[in-house]
């Protein structure tokens, strides 16, 4: 019997894609991770609140802020993950109204489109947190926490979400101008 031929590794922007996406997919579960932590936070300060508040009759204003920060943590951290596994919002009416290829140029410019929008938003986001961190600025409310830390979390999740959505850009133009998924 023959061995089948040996294929070639591959070269040029599907082994940059692959190499992008293996990366961006190792920093997304370290945010997800980060999301869980985030959660498992949340879940145990909405809890001593109300124990706290209805069994002992203590009140604790700092869950609330807790509280706050972690539900903007989640969101950020996880919406890269969200994104690569596609578990985000999308329209089946219209899509099942589109040819295949039609349907990969409409994601590939709607990707364009949020991909700048999110860009955007990580640029704004980087500059405010290193403005808070240079100036060392603290948020006086019940947890005394300087800025930066609070803005780095979602600063963090909108970079990956940036990454996560080139590449989604890139994937979806190989595909709908011939080529294949890498």
């Amino acid at each position: 019997m023959t061995q089948p031929p040996q294929q070639k590794p591959s070269r040029g922007p599907s082994r940059v894609l692959t190499g992008m996406d293996r990366t961006a997919r190792f920093a997304e579960q370290i945010l997800m991770a980060g999301a869980a932590l985030a959660l498992v936070v949340l879940t145990v300060a909405t809890a001593w609140s109300v124990g706290a508040r209805y069994l002992l009759n203590w009140k604790t204003t700092w869950s609330l802020e807790v509280s706050e920060y972690m539900l903007i943590f989640i969101t950020f951290l996880a919406a890269a993950a969200v994104q690569q596994q596609r578990r985000h919002v999308t329209s089946g009416l219209l899509d099942s109204l589109l040819s295949a290829r039609a349907r990969i140029i409409i994601a590939a410019v709607m990707s364009m489109v949020v991909l700048v929008t999110f860009l955007l938003l990580a640029g704004f986001g980087i500059k405010v947190t290193l403005e808070h961190y240079e100036r060392g600025t603290v948020i006086y409310n019940v947890l005394f926490v300087e800025r930066w830390i609070i803005y780095i979390f979602p600063t963090m999740g909108l970079v990956a979400l940036v990454i996560r959505l080139a590449i989604d850009v890139i994937e979806n133009l190989v595909i709908a101008f011939g080529g294949r998924k890498s």
